[in-house]
């Protein structure tokens, strides 16, 4: 399999996976994704002058997802690196307050705490540097914000690591595969092997000035989720 390994490459897969993408999750998690992405919109702030990001967000999902449950927002924001997935997105989502642009996770175009509620979602593994990324989301979070993370990590069971790392690398490439872009399906279970652990990225959070206020495990620890808030201006 050719190395993914710049924004680019990771752009151009995701392109070549746009239009079953929706699809493939579904058929991959059981329909286990729906369930998740509600627990985080749950988490989400709301009201008539709250501004909501979702990075990496794919064929928005989220934000479809936040709608549906009636969250309001003065403005949603979608970004994503993939053409291919950002079109998708806005042939789904047409509310007047909701926009969509091509950017990187690691330099978002908005103003230092100007952000009430940031969302990524299996997306941060995929940012070639996921530190400068949460760094990025700080800066541009208002104190008191909520930092949302819903992510693949390799869970802490070894028996739970051993079906983990069996499913992922047999299953879901051969299904990914038939369905798709076998390559794609490849690259993504390898990026969780590479990835940090659930409890590395809290600590991150912690040093670059967020409180987390709860996690929780999906999947048998497979999936991960974590409700942070911005606490200090820390630079």
């Amino acid at each position: 399999m050719k190395q993914i390994k710049t924004e680019k490459d990771i752009a151009h897969m995701f392109d070549s996976i746009a239009g079953r993408y929706d699809l493939l999750n579904n058929v991959l998690s059981a329909k286990q994704d729906i369930r998740w992405r509600k627990h985080l919109v749950s988490c989400l702030p709301s009201g008539s002058d709250v501004r909501f990001l979702d990075t990496a967000t794919g064929t928005g999902e989220v934000i479809k997802t936040a709608l549906d449950q009636g969250k309001q927002f003065a403005q949603v924001i979608g970004t994503d690196i993939s053409d291919g997935m950002l079109d998708l997105a806005k042939q789904k989502i047409t509310a007047p307050n909701v926009s969509f642009r091509n950017e990187q996770a690691t330099d978002i175009k908005e103003e230092d705490n100007s952000i009430d509620g940031l969302s990524i979602s299996f997306g941060l593994r995929n940012v070639v540097e996921p530190l400068k990324a949460v760094n990025e989301f700080h800066r541009v979070m208002a104190v008191g914000g909520k930092l949302l993370i819903l992510e693949f990590f390799k869970p802490k069971s070894s028996l739970m690591n051993s079906l983990y790392t069996f499913y992922f690398r047999y299953v879901l490439p051969l299904v990914g595969g038939f369905m798709s872009n076998k390559s794609a399906y490849q690259y993504l279970p390898e990026s969780v092997q590479d990835f940090m652990t659930l409890d590395e990225l809290c600590a991150y959070l912690i040093e670059r000035g967020f409180v987390i206020e709860s996690t929780k495990n999906f999947l048998f620890g497979n999936c991960g989720f974590v409700c942070a808030s911005k606490v200090s201006q820390k630079s």
